[in-house]
């Protein structure tokens, strides 16, 4: 807000520097009211069947909220398709490659052969895991509401992966492999809270 208003108090000298600058942050504003739109049209849909449980039990995760519960839930369409957590996570395209022939085995990075925007927001989620293990009150009033398997669940993957991704950085291994690490067991328990959903 403060550097909002010190943008809109600049002044330039050259009058045609000063219509360009006051189109630039009209476009800017105008680009930010069209995103509020959608954010409420996402939050709107959020709260319509068959998306609201969905979304009100992923929210219970941490680095997961409407927006990313919302993504999960529309691009999976059938959780129950995949009958392992492991079968999901393949989906995901976040499990190592392996390039094996007689008796060599190479295994390599993630394959990334699954839905590129799952795997995006999983991604993104994970980054949350390298902070201290702690419920924030925001991811608490999240749970509320949710069933006790669904809150178990949650509190299990919040400390498993946080401990994940200390344990790699540890071992000198890079950040990005690390979280590539933690979002692949994100979306194991991902597919192991769908799994509480109603019918």
């Amino acid at each position: 807000m403060a550097h909002r208003l010190w943008l809109k108090g600049q002044r330039f000298e050259w009058r045609a520097l000063q219509q360009s600058f006051e189109s630039y942050l009209r476009t800017v504003e105008e680009v930010e009211a069209r995103l509020e739109v959608l954010d409420q049209q996402i939050l709107d849909l959020a709260q319509q069947e068959p998306y609201r449980l969905p979304v009100q039990y992923l929210r219970s995760l941490k680095g997961v909220d409407t927006l990313s519960a919302l993504t999960l839930t529309v691009e999976t369409q059938e959780f129950r398709r995949f009958q392992r957590a492991s079968s999901f996570m393949g989906f995901t395209g976040l499990v190592g490659s392996e390039h094996s022939s007689g008796e060599k085995v190479r295994r390599g990075g993630i394959t990334k052969a699954g839905n590129a925007h799952l795997r995006r927001v999983l991604v993104e989620a994970a980054w949350s895991y390298r902070g201290r293990n702690v419920s924030s009150r925001a991811l608490q009033q999240r749970r509320k509401g949710c069933p006790l398997e669904v809150v178990r669940i949650a509190q299990k993957a919040q400390d498993r992966l946080q401990r994940t991704f200390w344990r790699m950085i540890s071992r000198n291994k890079p950040q990005q492999v690390a979280v590539s690490a933690v979002a692949r067991e994100l979306a194991g328990f991902v597919w192991s809270i769908a799994q509480q959903f109603p019918g």
